[in-house]
């Protein structure tokens, strides 16, 4: 009897030393993973302080979401609502701080591990979106990139809408232009409203993040995803445009179809950028979201 005691007394010691090593693991694990995590947002940090994007003039709109000053710290916490999203243009002291806002009951959530784990603004495709008001940008050219990933395709839906808000802001007018629309699940459609200039590209498909980019210079519209160029469409003539809509289309000033998926990245030039400074770009936008470009 004291042998078999002395047995299961080793036993239980045993058993102790068992859940402390794997209690020293699972902690150890645990912090491993949230050193990793600070170290790829520091990472995205950098890459954006450092990127192509701050050298290329005529630079609009610049919001991102790896950055402190891109939300208000109470906000930037997974799962809270956004009710501000902060342009970081580096070279207009007008524009750096302007914001995108949202009305209470349709604003996006902020997930902290997003589009290759950094953080990104989750719409739901039901009525979230986002808007900002511009300095009127008056020009025939026009460069834009977003970084996205759809979670469920909606018909029509736009993940970003340039209106004039004199003309009703309908997008359907010559001076206004819709980006990234999905009149279908299979494609995209970047359009200037009312006049055609349209171009498309075949959509990857839901859950797969991509960058997408439109040009136009004045004479032409060539949309690219992941740096692979689409048909031209003809276009000529300025654009009036003074807001900005993110995760929605706009007919009549309201926001009326919302886009389902995560945004993380959206950037806004008054020109058509020339090949070398779109491919620097998109060199940035591809090693910060792992997303392989052409």
């Amino acid at each position: 009897m004291k042998t078999i005691k002395q047995q299961s007394a080793f036993s239980l010691i045993e058993l102790s030393v068992v859940i402390l090593i794997i209690g020293i693991l699972v902690i150890g694990i645990s912090q491993g993973s949230r050193i990793i995590k600070e170290a790829k947002l520091k990472t995205a940090q950098q890459l954006t302080t450092s990127s192509a994007v701050n050298s290329i003039s005529g630079l609009r709109l610049w919001a991102e979401t790896s950055l402190e000053k891109s939300f208000d710290a109470n906000e930037a916490i997974n799962g809270t609502i956004i009710t501000s999203w902060y342009n970081t243009n580096t070279q207009d002291v007008n524009l750096n701080g302007t914001r995108f806002q949202s009305v209470s009951d349709r604003r996006p959530i902020y997930i902290n591990a997003g589009i290759n784990g950094l953080p990104t603004l989750r719409f739901d495709g039901i009525d979230d979106y986002l808007l900002s008001s511009l300095p009127l940008m008056a020009t025939d050219q026009l460069t834009v990139f977003m970084v996205c990933k759809r979670s469920a395709w909606v018909s029509r839906a736009t993940t970003a809408s340039f209106t004039n808000v004199a003309d009703g802001g309908d997008g359907f007018t010559p001076t206004t232009f819709v980006f990234s629309s999905e009149a279908s699940a299979a494609t995209f459609v970047s359009e200037r409203g009312g006049v055609g200039a349209i171009t498309t590209q075949p959509h990857p498909g839901n859950n797969k993040p991509y960058i997408l980019a439109s040009i136009f210079n004045g004479t032409n519209n060539i949309l690219y995803l992941n740096g692979s160029a689409s048909t031209t469409g003809i276009t000529s003539g300025n654009f009036l445009i003074d807001r900005v809509v993110v995760g929605s289309r706009i007919a009549g000033n309201n926001p009326n179809i919302s886009w389902n998926g995560d945004i993380s990245e959206i950037i806004v030039f008054d020109k058509a950028l020339s090949v070398a400074e779109r491919k620097g770009v998109e060199a940035y936008l591809s090693q910060k979201y792992g997303i392989k470009v052409n």
